[in-house]
């Protein structure tokens, strides 16, 4: 098998360009070449393929030789000019080098996109050759970058105007897919052999360098994934492995809760697509969606999420993360996940990640908080408006309590909308025996919040009522929600501030109250009850001698078994169909 060529990364030649650049502005000499040190501190000598020099300037160049790895940036030159300065190294962008646009990347925005280690480099090299009391600024440019940063990623990230200066040692080392896929598997094997039957699966060198330098995991327990998170599993189910801890970038293993194994953005990249519908879930507002869906990477959605207070989502990507993990290699072992931002600060793990790093003998801090507090929601009374039927007219507002709390309370439909609970989350259903509920109510939101669901919007007929009355000292907050009183006459396409709401759930004081209200407004919205359906309020004005009044009934109303009917009372009064979870307009 051929030997496959290593190269050299743009951040390495950039240094050796404005190494020679130095020396040529400040001896007066033209270097063929120039050596530099790599970051692990081996020795590179480039050839310098251009050298001009100028009246208080010096610019060479050193052509980028990516050996055998296919690299759009291979042949390019990659420029220094280096001029005097006060005192110091200072570093500029110039021509082909792209400039950073947006927040997330490592490179603040406004800077040129030269990394922190071919920063490093740069400034280190140029000053070792400076003379005593002197200063350069050195500008780096990329003839031809701004074209060949079109076959990048770069315009994604909001990096414009060229290539990036990348490259964290310096050396690119090429390899076949397979082959490398080959030299992953072997550190699996070899973890094996030695008889770990727990890994820490990180992505790359960062990835390893936090878990072992940062956390403490034992160095012969991480192995390298790369972009083959699902070769890499089935490798270490087959080795006999039998618990894996994923460790890394949220943007990486963002890919894997969606059950992408293969993270490379070339075969797929759905991270931020992934995160908006977690966060669609949690009931996070369309607009909040759509921004995240709008962003170019995950550290801008990290600073987001943070903001609404739905931070805990990475704590839930993980668990998902996990349990696509377990499943691709058909539960032949336990997997774990913890979710990184680029300095190695956990913004999210599940209980199994916990659990896998305790038997490695490592203590994760303790950000699982529960969601109500990571969603800034405290202990207390929430009365929260479910809308009329369908869970597409719950607020996102509503939702974000909901998946918050710690105890619901509701009705059957309230509570059959809420579906799937967590099991650790009590449910209480209500009945005509409220008295003894309120009480749970009032003991448990002393602790955690409670939420209460009702129909429509509280502030109409509901159990808000109830619970005020009863106990007007709890700490009560109202979420509103969709009436149907507002659905109906949205249907009218008609508003109602002068309509007058009624309710005949208690016969004689709804009967009494209808009365007044049709007697004295031309629109009177009647929300009914199984003991007292449509029907008998058509009859009611039919024989208070509104048999001629208008009425209109809407049954189920947002639900697929919606229906209505429109006519006079006395009509409505006769009527044979069912109309449950009705409501009716009179008008005159």
């Amino acid at each position: 098998m051929k030997r496959l060529r290593e190269g050299f990364t743009t951040g390495m030649c950039a240094a050796a360009a404005a190494k020679a650049a130095a020396l040529l502005l400040f001896y007066s000499s033209a270097p063929a070449a120039v050596t530099v040190t790599a970051p692990s501190g081996r020795k590179i000598t480039l050839p310098v393929a251009e050298a001009v020099a100028g009246e208080g300037w010096a610019r060479c160049g050193v052509v980028k030789d990516a050996g055998d790895d296919p690299d759009v940036t291979d042949g390019l030159t990659i420029c220094a000019t280096v001029r005097p300065a006060a005192s110091g190294v200072v570093l500029r962008g110039g021509e082909g080098v792209g400039v950073v646009t947006r927040p997330g990347l490592a490179v603040p925005v406004g800077e040129p996109a030269i990394n922190p280690v071919p920063r490093r480099l740069i400034i280190q090299e140029v000053a070792a050759v400076l003379p005593p009391g002197e200063g350069a600024e050195v500008t780096i440019s990329v003839p031809g970058g701004e074209r060949v940063a079109k076959e990048t990623f770069n315009p994604r990230l909001g990096i414009v105007g060229g290539i990036s200066i990348l490259g964290t040692t310096g050396i690119v080392k090429p390899m076949s897919e397979e082959a490398y896929r080959d030299s992953l598997a072997c550190a699996v094997a070899v973890a094996a052999a030695e008889g770990c039957r727990r890994l820490v699966l990180v992505p790359g060198r960062t990835g390893e360098r936090i878990a072992v330098a940062d956390y403490g995991f034992p160095p012969a327990a991480v192995v390298q994934t790369a972009n083959f998170v699902g070769y890499i599993l089935e490798r270490a189910a087959a080795a006999g492995i039998e618990e894996v801890l994923l460790w890394g970038h949220h943007g990486k293993l963002m890919k894997v809760a969606g059950g992408i194994f293969n993270t490379h953005s070339r075969v797929a990249d759905g991270r931020l697509e992934i995160l908006a519908a977690l966060a669609a879930a949690e009931g996070a507002a369309p607009v909040l969606v759509n921004r995240l869906l709008g962003l170019a990477t995950v550290e801008e959605a990290a600073a987001l999420l943070e903001e609404a207070g739905l931070r805990h989502l990475f704590s839930a990507a993980a668990e998902r993360a996990s349990r696509r993990a377990a499943a691709y290699v058909r539960h032949r072992l336990r997997a774990g996940a913890v979710l990184l931002d680029r300095k190695g600060t956990i913004l999210g793990l599940d209980q199994a990640a916990r659990e896998i790093a305790g038997s490695l003998g490592v203590t994760l801090p303790d950000i699982q908080q529960t969601k109500y507090r990571a969603a800034g929601i405290q202990p207390g009374v929430y009365v929260v408006g479910m809308g009329p039927g369908d869970p597409a007219y719950v607020t996102p507002a509503a939702w974000r309590y909901i998946r918050a709390a710690k105890v619901i309370v509701g009705g059957n439909r309230a509570l059959s909308a809420v579906q799937p609970r967590p099991p650790e989350v009590e449910s209480y259903r209500i009945t005509g025996g409220y008295r003894p509920l309120i009480e749970v109510i009032a003991s448990r939101c002393r602790e955690v919040p409670v939420v209460v669901l009702v129909s429509g919007d509280p502030g109409l007929f509901s159990f808000l009522r109830t619970l005020r009355r009863e106990k007007p000292e709890l700490p009560v907050t109202v979420v509103p929600g969709i009436s149907a009183a507002a659905l109906a006459f949205a249907r009218l396409g008609m508003g109602y501030e002068d309509a007058v709401f009624v309710s005949v759930h208690g016969r004689d004081a709804g009967e009494e109250a209808l009365l007044a209200a049709t007697k004295e407004s031309p629109k009177v919205l009647v929300f009914t009850s199984p003991r007292h359906p449509p029907q008998a309020v058509g009859r009611f004005l039919a024989a208070q001698g509104m048999g001629d009044r208008m009425v209109y009934v809407f049954s189920n109303l947002s639900l697929p078994a919606e229906k209505s009917f429109s006519g006079p009372a006395s009509e409505l009064a006769v009527a044979r169909e069912d109309f449950p979870n009705a409501v009716v307009i009179v008008l005159e």
